[in-house]
């Protein structure tokens, strides 16, 4: 049983709960027109948001593509380099620079809004006035500018706010296009169209940096998919227009900046390779010049074919030679460069086929701060101290290449010494060449050398002339800017929804609540409920508004308490049978309703032409006589304290009816517990069990005293009383603990204080009915 009432305190009593639902239906549909209505309002002030979102790809460039293979084949990173370069194109399009050029260009940096009462709302293309404003001020203002262009008897009237938000200037009787000057600078308004009858729009100025910054944490830019080169931009307006327009100039203007960096690097690397294929015509012209006299004094045609054998084996190292020549000239080339004045900061062509990857390494880092300080410079002065740290980088970097040339020109002379001692002595044993020869050899040797560079560098302009001129876009459009049909945000039937679930679930989580911590007995079903099988439910009284001075004996009135007496009365016949008439009214505390119901259940009986007694029984505080307007001055504990006082001493009739009497509790008792163990008690039963028909105890509160478990022995049923909405829960385990533990012995329970209209009693309205006639 413990376990059963355990599991049943653990959930709401779920007919209480949609009892109370039904008694408050009016409080629910309040709050549902409330929680509309909030949302109503929530829709009208907070405009919802829409995703804008395009795809573009970002194409790899040629001149990388080897350089890419090769870097993956031999990469010991999980990262390859096209991943890093792809973040390194998200990381530019994110870039504060950019978003700051994006907001210039939409000028996102002046709002608009329309703020008549119940419709403000946030404007963009379709605000009916615009403003312009001097190209520094939204570089230079620290907070917003706010102003207010409003209608005013036919008139326009401008109100400007400074940073603080204090209004420092008010012109009115304007007509558009008008201009005024501030402390701001001038302002200048213009209409594009015409404008309603009553109007007043908020229009504000804010620093670009700032809106840079939001849009910055605002746009969300990522791959799609690992190892993938389509980005995702996406970004939430709450106008879809303007999102678009954002998106659509983040990627042009990515575009343009990619374009005039490569712009720039082809253009310096053409301006290097025809300042060095001027030097070499001239150097290749001589040494054609001197070739052609060579051949002239000294008829040299060709190479004798006695020396055919020694030359195929020296032509490896003179191989080696050209190759260590070429590098030399290479590193030689970029070493001039440098030190021309003329070129200072400007970017090394960092593929001019130089094999030392360190030296590459440190050209392609010192044009990264090159190419950095030339787009700092077209945006700044040369005062600028970014400007002064990417020199102080560049002379750096500068000495470090030089310092590596240096090394390598040192290494390179080393190995071809090595080489050419090994061919001079391969050169020495043709001794059937005459001198001449070999001194053909070598002018035509210099002649190689000087032809290949020519070539390469040739190829080298050529190539860099092509890309100028063609220079693509990176990235190539797959998905445009487009909005999403729906809010993101919410939407309107989602919030009405939400409301009207939230009007509904609000009162209802109270009512749940208010059942889960209620205590107390709420109907005659839960009793029921909780109630042990094997005790009994005899019936229930509904609740009598009585007043101070009614009568308290109800059984003789034609109403529906009445009624209520009379099938207890029924149930408590079929339950004493076997000449059983003892029954002991008890409950748990004071004020249940125990004497009241005593009363007029023995009341009931006695109409039946039966003789009843009722016995007060409560001797620490007796009400039966109260209620009857008895002398409670001789009663039982008079009759047990005096063996002079007879029975029929303390027997009282009563008004109410002939067959009933009564016996007051008598004087309070200084040991009510130790009286009511008196042999005189039991012999007061046995007279009344011989003299009545049906005798009534109106015991004291079990829950309280024990008075009532030292009599219960002399009854044949015990009722034990709770009250609606009075008794705890608990009472009920209570209840159920003395019937399992046998304290009590044919125990039943009756429900008191009921509401008359929910006690399901068929009849009432004919009962309410004949009363009101």
């Amino acid at each position: 049983m413990n376990n059963k009432e355990q599991e049943e305190n653990e959930f709401i009593d779920f007919s209480q709960f949609f009892e109370l639902a039904r008694k408050n239906w009016k409080w629910i549909v309040f709050s549902i027109l409330f929680c509309l209505v909030i949302a109503f309002c929530f829709i009208k002030i907070n405009a919802p948001s829409y995703s804008i979102s395009a795809k573009i790809l970002i194409k790899d460039d040629e001149s990388n593509r080897m350089e890419n293979f090769f870097s993956q084949m031999t990469a010991t990173s999980f990262i390859s380099k096209s991943d890093m370069e792809t973040e390194d194109n998200i990381d530019i399009i994110t870039s504060r620079s950019l978003l700051e050029n994006m907001v210039r260009d939409l000028k996102l940096y002046i709002s608009y809004r329309d703020t008549k009462p119940f419709i403000s709302k946030s404007l963009y293309k379709d605000c009916p006035i615009t403003l312009t404003c001097e190209s520094s001020l939204p570089d230079t203002v620290k907070y917003s500018i706010r102003t207010v262009v409003s209608e005013n008897n036919g008139k326009a009237k401008i109100e400007i706010y400074d940073e603080r938000d204090n209004l420092c200037d008010t012109q009115e009787n304007l007509v558009f296009p008008c201009t005024i000057s501030s402390r701001f600078g001038e302002l200048t308004y213009n209409l594009n169209s015409t404008l309603p009858e009553s109007y007043e729009y908020e229009i504000m100025i804010h620093n670009i940096s700032s809106i840079a910054l939001d849009y910055q944490k605002a746009l969300d830019v990522n791959v799609i998919n690992k190892g993938s080169h389509i980005i995702m931009l996406k970004l939430k307006d709450i106008i879809p227009q303007r999102g678009i327009d954002v998106i659509n100039k983040v990627i042009e203007l990515y575009n343009a900046d990619d374009i005039i960096y490569k712009s720039i690097k082809h253009k310096s690397m053409l301006e290097f390779t025809e300042s060095r294929l001027n030097i070499l015509e001239n150097e290749l012209s001589d040494v054609e010049s001197n070739v052609e006299q060579y051949k002239k004094a000294n008829n040299i045609t060709d190479i004798d074919s006695q020396a055919e054998l020694l030359i195929s084996t020296s032509g490896e190292y003179e191989k080696q030679l050209l190759e260590i020549e070429t590098q030399l000239g290479l590193v030689s080339f970029v070493e001039d460069y440098l030190k021309d004045e003329k070129q200072n900061h400007n970017l090394i062509p960092a593929n001019l086929g130089i094999s030392d990857k360190a030296l590459v390494d440190q050209i392609i880092k010192y044009n990264e701060t090159a190419l950095l300080r030339q787009r700092t410079l077209q945006f700044s002065n040369m005062e600028n101290p970014v400007l002064k740290q990417y020199e102080t980088e560049l002379e750096n970097g500068k000495e470090a290449i030089l310092k590596s040339i240096s090394n390598i020109k040192a290494s390179i002379e080393i190995s071809r010494r090595s080489i050419k001692r090994k061919y001079d002595e391969y050169l020495s044993e043709i001794k059937g060449i005459p001198t001449k020869e070999k001194e053909y050899m070598e002018i035509k040797r210099l002649q190689q050398i000087k032809e290949t560079l020519y070539v390469f560098l040739l190829q080298k302009r050529e190539e860099s002339a092509i890309s100028l001129s063609i220079t693509a876009p990176i990235s190539r459009t797959i998905d445009k800017a487009a909005s999403s049909l729906r809010p993101v945000s919410y939407s309107k039937k989602m919030i009405l929804s939400i409301a009207f679930l939230l009007g509904l679930g609000i009162p209802l989580c109270i009512f749940a609540l208010m059942v889960y911590f209620n205590d107390k007995i709420e109907n005659r079903a839960e009793l029921e409920k909780k109630l042990s099988k094997d005790i009994p439910f005899i019936g229930e009284i509904c609740e009598y508004p009585s007043k101070e001075g009614d009568d308290r004996i109800v059984i003789n009135s034609n109403n529906v308490i009445a009624e209520m007496f009379r099938i207890v009365r029924t149930n408590l016949s079929f339950m004493l049978v076997n000449n059983k008439k003892v029954i002991l009214l008890t409950s748990t505390i004071s004020g249940e309703g125990k004497t009241f119901n005593a009363l007029n259940i023995a009341a009931s009986f006695s109409l039946l032409d039966k003789k009843v007694a009722l016995v007060g029984l409560d001797v620490r505080n007796p009400k039966v006589g109260t209620y009857l307007n008895i002398s409670n001055k001789m009663g039982v504990t008079n009759y047990i304290t005096d063996n002079t006082i007879s029975e029929q001493d303390i027997i009282k009739e009563s008004n109410v009816s002939p067959n009933l009497h009564i016996i007051t509790s008598g004087t309070i008792p200084p040991n009510p517990s130790e009286l009511l163990l008196s042999d005189r008690l039991a012999q007061l039963f046995d007279y009344l069990r011989k003299e009545y028909d049906y005798i009534f105890v109106d015991s004291a509160p079990i829950g309280v005293v024990t008075d009532t478990l030292l009599i219960q022995k002399y009854a044949d049923l015990v009722v034990y009383v709770c009250k609606q909405n009075y008794s705890e829960k608990s009472y009920i385990t209570y209840i159920n603990k003395l019937n399992e533990e046998k304290k009590v012995d044919h125990l039943c329970v009756l429900l008191n204080g009921t509401s008359a209209r929910k006690s399901g009693y068929g009849y009432s309205y004919g009962y309410h009915h004949k009363s009101k006639k």
